[in-house]
């Protein structure tokens, strides 16, 4: 992908396509632990989608990994599923919106396991249980359970971008009206309308697709979408 000239350059596997703007819609992947099989027990006994995996669980031992908004919420939805929700945070307090705290305490089958983190997932055929260690004293112990949900935040899918767009500490596309190719300042005019738009509006917040954003940007533009499995929509050109 060539960003910096007027004409944009966008190699894919299915040829080669160019346009005066490119909408980056690649999208973010839940972060991993990083454990030996996590990879593999997916679909197993590891999720990392409350919503989309919690009804496999029903009446079962479940762990949510995370502290934060994701984590509580999923704790929460899970709790009217599951016999017993238990969260692992790796502090001795969430970092959850404050109104998420009174209903966590209020919900009978939710317990914590605060400083501790999951350092080797337990299983047979599927999982069966976690190894938790504490961040304060090192104590090991093992917890059974019927599923994980690993909720520690996502990252978004930008490495391939090489630096040819200001990128935030998180690598969320900074959005913007000026927000340009840091190599070059040919873009400088453009108004752009792709970046972290998890939670928050988008710069034209009515740009809730990609049709609504070919409306933001000049009408005589080219607009090429690349989404999330690298393939490419020509969605209008001159």
């Amino acid at each position: 992908m060539d960003l910096t000239g007027k004409l944009k350059r966008v190699e894919t596997s299915s040829g080669i396509y160019i346009g005066k703007t490119v909408v980056i819609a690649t999208g973010a992947n839940p972060r991993k632990l990083g454990l030996a099989k996590e990879k593999e027990l997916i679909g197993h006994g590891v999720a990392y989608c409350a919503s989309c995996d919690g009804m496999f669980y029903k009446d079962k031992i479940v762990v949510v990994v995370g502290g934060g908004n994701s984590a509580v919420s999923d704790a929460v939805l899970l709790s009217r599923i599951a016999k017993k929700v238990i969260i692992v945070h790796r502090r001795d307090t969430l970092r959850a919106t404050k109104i998420y705290h009174d209903q966590l305490m209020k919900t009978e089958n939710i317990e914590f396991r605060w400083n501790n983190t999951v350092n080797e997932l337990i299983y047979g055929e599927r999982l069966t249980g976690v190894r938790l260690k504490d961040t304060v004293t090192g104590e090991e112990n093992i917890i059974e359970c019927d599923g994980l949900f690993v909720s520690i935040g996502r990252k978004p899918t930008t490495d391939f971008l090489d630096n040819q767009i200001e990128l935030d500490n998180k690598g969320y596309i900074v959005a913007g009206c000026q927000n340009k190719v840091t190599s070059s300042d040919s873009n400088s005019s453009c108004r752009w309308c792709y970046g972290s738009t998890y939670g928050r509006k988008v710069y034209g917040s009515d740009c809730s697709n990609v049709e609504t954003l070919s409306t933001v940007l000049d009408s005589d533009v080219s607009v090429i979408s690349v989404n999330a499995s690298r393939s490419i929509d020509v969605l209008s050109s001159e």
